[in-house]
């Protein structure tokens, strides 16, 4: 292989068939499963999950966020999100609000880049490289809102005699 559009087939193929999933209707099969699955979500955990996202837990997030991330797919690194704070602050928090009320996220936001790293120096075939995902610095920081809830929920479903325990849940106030 040599042609770049060589290369871009063979490379596309690969990783299509290592990470498509198979055709075919699952939907006897999550059925079967959920079935199964006990209903845990109390009317509290629903409380927890549906309390709207304040301002001050997005600064956290972003406050948080690594500096120096390759751009994501909409160009902005987590630098800029640092750097211009005060200026793009109430529309993020919007994005993130909107994200979860409307339980919806604008397709764009959850775009992502695919870079591929090579694991050896001699890199002939497609199985040399490392698929690097590169997602948007808007996901990342709607994505490290809800995972502190979604933990909450689990660890406390399966230890509900002390959730104290727990770390990293949102609080009734709405600061982790």
């Amino acid at each position: 292989m040599e042609k770049h559009e060589e290369i871009e087939t063979a490379l596309l193929n690969y990783f299509k068939q290592m990470h498509q999933e198979p055709n075919g209707d699952r939907s006897q099969a999550i059925e079967k499963i959920t079935r199964n699955i006990p209903k845990l979500i109390s009317e509290e955990h629903n409380k927890m999950f549906l309390k709207p996202v304040d301002l001050q837990e997005v600064e956290l997030v972003v406050r948080q966020l690594k500096a120096g991330k390759a751009p994501s797919p909409n160009g902005f690194s987590s630098n800029f999100f640092h750097n211009f704070w005060d200026l793009i602050k109430m529309e993020v928090w919007k994005v993130v609000e909107e994200s979860r009320s409307l339980r919806w996220m604008f397709p764009g936001v959850n775009a992502t880049f695919i870079a591929l790293v090579p694991k050896v120096d001699q890199r002939s075939t497609p199985d040399k490289y490392r698929l690097i995902a590169l997602c948007n610095i808007i996901y990342k920081i709607v994505s490290k809102i809800i995972a502190p809830c979604s933990k909450f929920f689990f660890l406390s479903s399966s230890c509900p005699s002390n959730p104290d325990m727990l770390r990293g849940g949102r609080s009734q106030t709405g600061s982790p």
